[in-house]
């Protein structure tokens, strides 16, 4: 049986629902809001679970009415702790980016599409270097409403690849 390993943000209550919809077996790390800390005793700890238990997936799994992300991007309420200020001020800037670019209904998936796709990013650029075998990064956002996952937008589609004149 494939494992996999999901980072979800413990105000989504999401891993009920996960164990619900995939066939996999399961571990999960609580980060808020998928800030995940990438100090060496993290990483080693995460290196240790991956390896030991085989995990061949990692998933960031945020659902799209998260209370830290929505409010880093609308009313900055946390941008006065230490550890979510940087986060507060990369995603108001995206999400005045996406408003730009996209509908107003898509804007939103597009800003946490872009927050996942960073977090792949950097979690990929520190830990697989560590790791003994590679595994599958990828990340998901659950619609609450609609009640099914999506994949998150293509990293191709935000602003810092693209050029305007």
């Amino acid at each position: 049986m494939q494992k996999s390993l999901y980072f979800v943000c413990p105000t989504d209550c999401m891993e009920t629902i996960i164990t619900k919809t995939f066939d996999k077996e399961q571990f999960f790390y609580a980060t808020l809001g998928n800030c995940l800390s990438l100090d060496i005793d993290t990483l080693t700890g995460l290196k240790d679970c991956i390896e030991r238990e085989q995990i061949t997936s990692v998933c960031f799994v945020l659902a799209d009415d998260n209370k830290i992300i929505k409010e880093a991007t609308e009313g900055q309420l946390f941008s006065e702790i230490k550890v979510l200020r940087d986060l507060c001020a990369e995603l108001t800037k995206q999400s005045r980016h996406c408003n730009l670019l996209c509908e107003k209904k898509n804007a939103y998936i597009a800003v946490l599409s872009y927050y996942l796709n960073k977090r792949i990013e950097m979690f990929n650029n520190s830990i697989s270097f560590f790791l003994k075998h590679p595994v599958k990064l990828h990340a998901k956002i659950y619609q609450r409403r609609k009640a099914r996952f999506i994949n998150t937008y293509h990293s191709l589609f935000f602003i810092e690849n693209y050029v305007l004149n």
